[in-house]
């Protein structure tokens, strides 16, 4: 039998290596020089919601696998970890399958959980889509035009069309992909009404929580802008971020950096202000857990 442990091992010292080209992204993107704290305590409230930002949603993982397995919260929590902590190599989808999947016991069927962490996955995404399309339909801003948007559309599109011209190869010409799929959703078709209501409010709570950690950092730095005013750019920034490929999350850094900065520049705003605090938003929810997951030992 092949010993995985050193494999598991490399993994996470490419995963160590990521961490520490993201630590020095973060101390080198940083406008230190251009911000100044003028508000500390606010910092301080958005580091001490990072727990309960990831509290809630190892309680959802916990909710989400319940049917499989009666997993304890501490054991819901490392596993949520050991996925961020993965996502800095395999990015943010792949990376959070595999390191929750690796931190679960070996002795059950680990590979049911696929479906319960897209299913979360989407739950959430769905809160992003809304609240970021409202935003959108609010603020009644146009952030492509011309022959960009047509370009971007005519990407879009080859892109959805790619996609599902693969996922119906793979249904119609390997019947073991129709087998897995079908296994998946039985236990999505399990769920009670009762389970999946508890995950759409964790969800929101979560939408919530991480945003109003980013309104927080930018209080940090200066009064600018009514909350209220900041929610709604906040969430044009986590929609663009979400709809934005990342290969890792060193990937992930930039797209949010960017958005960010498009956002603020559009409407007037600091964009130095904007750029530092999406960073340090992302050090406290990301890179944080991302070093507390590279302890959890993955089970390969």
């Amino acid at each position: 039998m092949v010993n995985k442990k050193p494999i598991a091992l490399i993994l996470k010292v490419i995963a160590f290596v990521f961490f520490i080209f993201a630590l020095q992204k973060l101390i080198t993107l940083s406008p230190w020089e251009e911000v100044s704290f003028q508000h500390p305590v606010f910092l301080v409230l958005a580091l001490l919601l990072m727990p309960l930002n990831w509290g809630i949603e190892a309680f959802k993982w916990k909710r989400l696998v319940s049917p499989l397995i009666q997993l304890s919260f501490s054991s819901a929590i490392w596993s949520v970890f050991s996925g961020v902590g993965s996502s800095l190599v395999a990015g943010r989808s792949i990376g959070s399958i595999l390191g929750r999947y690796w931190a679960l016991p070996k002795d059950m069927d680990r590979k049911k959980v696929v479906a319960p962490i897209l299913f979360g996955q989407w739950i959430q995404g769905l809160f992003t889509y809304l609240f970021g399309g409202l935003s959108f339909f609010i603020l009644g801003i146009d952030l492509i035009e011309g022959s960009i948007k047509f370009t971007s559309l005519l990407l879009m599109l080859f892109v959805g069309v790619v996609l599902m011209i693969l996922v119906g190869g793979l249904w119609f010409y390997f019947p073991k992909f129709q087998y897995k799929v079908k296994d998946q959703l039985k236990l999505i078709k399990s769920y009670s009404k009762q389970l999946i209501v508890d995950v759409i409010l964790l969800s929101g709570l979560r939408y919530l929580i991480f945003t109003l950690q980013f309104v927080l950092v930018l209080y940090t730095f200066s009064d600018g802008q009514p909350w209220w005013i900041y929610f709604q750019w906040i969430a044009i920034i986590y929609l663009l971020k979400t709809i934005t490929p990342a290969l890792n999350m060193v990937m992930d850094l930039g797209a949010r950096e960017i958005s960010a900065f498009y956002i603020f520049h559009y409407f007037g705003g600091d964009t130095n202000i904007a750029l530092m605090s999406s960073l340090i938003v992302w050090g406290i929810n990301i890179l944080i857990p991302s070093l507390i997951g590279l302890t959890v030992r993955w089970r390969l």
